[in-house]
């Protein structure tokens, strides 16, 4: 693990924040000392970063909905129903109303907010040891593996995160990537709205020199997409996939 004594923070000029992995008591003291508003989220992000927070109303709202979605328009459609046949006396109508709510069961109208599983996914990841923040390089300071994503990966770091997910060499498509496969439990429900937020994010190719001077083996990202796609994060773990070693293909 790594062993730097200096909590490694540091703004860029697009006011994205740098954080890289520290020791326990370093960078525990660096959040109680702390105060940049902004020295581990990006202002822009607050509401989906509340949108998954267990300690906002509004993100348990919409967790809970997202959730139970489902059967609270089961239940909304027969009480309608129950209501425009009291008072139309109409059962052909009534039935047809009925209908047409339960078609909007599988409507997934979360999709258009956020994709809220993604979130859920990469907190659970960032539990077994991954720590993510939202800026666009990968930097190296005093040995510590400096994290970046591009366009707002959104979760805010845990501060007690055991390794770094996208180790040196592996850029932030490939995070994009692999968040994707492990959201492929709805088969292809989320991908659009998955691409289409993370601003149509490609999977390219790393520059093999990055890979020099080390022993560790890439793997490619089509022996994921062939072993994982349609894995959830649970399936994941019981596959012994070891998901803070997730290399890009050269």
């Amino acid at each position: 693990m790594y062993t730097s004594e200096i909590p490694v923070a540091n703004k860029t000029k697009h006011q994205n924040v740098m954080a890289g992995m520290i020791n326990q008591s370093g960078y525990m003291e660096y959040r109680a000392t702390s105060t940049n508003d902004e020295n581990t989220i990006n202002k822009r992000n607050n509401l989906i970063l509340d949108a998954i927070s267990s300690k906002n109303n509004l993100g348990n709202s919409l967790i809970f909905l997202h959730t139970y979605y489902p059967k609270i328009m089961i239940g909304t459609s027969i009480i309608l129903f129950l209501a425009l046949l009291i008072k139309s006396q109409n059962i052909l109508a009534s039935v047809s109303f009925l209908i047409s709510l339960l078609a909007l069961i599988n409507f997934e109208i979360f999709e258009f907010i956020t994709p809220l599983n993604v979130y859920k996914t990469i907190i659970e990841l960032s539990k077994d040891g991954i720590f993510v923040k939202n800026s666009n390089t990968i930097e190296k300071i005093n040995d510590c593996e400096i994290v970046m994503i591009e366009k707002g990966v959104l979760i805010e770091d845990e501060p007690d995160v055991k390794d770094v997910f996208i180790s040196e060499g592996i850029i932030p498509s490939d995070f994009y990537h692999v968040a994707y496969i492990l959201t492929k439990n709805s088969k292809t429900k989320y991908a659009s709205t998955i691409r289409n937020y993370l601003k149509n994010v490609h999977i390219s190719e790393v520059d093999p020199k990055q890979f020099q001077n080390t022993t560790r083996k890439p793997i490619a990202k089509e022996e994921i997409f062939k072993n994982y796609r349609f894995s959830t994060y649970e399936q994941l773990k019981s596959k012994n996939f070891n998901l803070s070693k997730v290399e890009p293909s050269i």
